[in-house]
């Protein structure tokens, strides 16, 4: 019997030597084989497989190869994967991720960099954070967050600073804090005062009575 050559392979009977079929190859042993995982070859009769070039991968069939879909990217051999997290890829056939950079984070999708919210901040890393417990960022896009003066403290969602209330008080830039027992304070205060002889504070420590 005689050998068949590569990109052939006997047929069923033994008769004669046929061409392996797209997405197939055979060296010298003359047995077509599956192309090895996300190489190809796109016509009959391959003696070996090619590697897709980067920002692609082979096809379901490995007989061709196809972009990666944005948000994803393929540097060479290796088949297209999901961009790191605060990285994008916006169209397809990347052959990298691009960073966000500050102030913004990549969207669930991988494909487009969005402004992070007001309270939020991001640095280079491309994922937004919520600010410090006595900071504020008070518009979209922060690359940092701000602290509050002296006599104010965050708001609920961290998007503005607000006046110590009263009974309360700051005398830096952390949050405000009660009065303590026989002081009292307004609004927006740096501290609380003592209440006089013959007086006490009442209970929302606002007021001497």
């Amino acid at each position: 019997c005689l050998d068949c050559t590569c990109g052939t392979e006997a047929n069923a009977a033994r008769t004669e030597c046929v061409y392996c079929n797209p997405g197939f190859f055979s060296d010298a042993n003359g047995q077509c084989q599956a192309c090895p995982l996300n190489q190809i070859s796109s016509r009959l009769g391959s003696c070996e497989c090619d590697e897709c070039p980067a920002g692609s991968q082979a096809n379901a069939t490995r007989s061709g190869c196809e972009l990666c879909d944005a948000g994803f990217f393929s540097g060479g051999t290796e088949r297209c994967q999901r961009c790191p997290l605060g990285t994008i890829s916006a169209a397809p056939g990347a052959r990298d991720c691009e960073n966000c950079g500050c102030g913004k984070e990549a969207d669930v999708t991988g494909t487009r960099c969005q402004y992070c919210q007001p309270g939020f901040f991001s640095g280079d890393n491309g994922q937004c954070q919520q600010c410090p417990i006595n900071e504020i960022s008070s518009g979209q896009g922060a690359c940092a967050c701000d602290t509050c003066g002296a006599a104010s403290q965050p708001n609920a969602n961290q998007t503005a600073c607000t006046l110590c209330p009263a009974g309360t008080f700051s005398d830096d830039e952390g949050l405000c804090q009660p009065c303590g027992p026989g002081t009292v304070s307004s609004a927006g205060a740096t501290k609380c005062l003592d209440c006089t002889c013959g007086t006490e504070a009442n209970a929302a420590r606002t007021e001497c009575v």
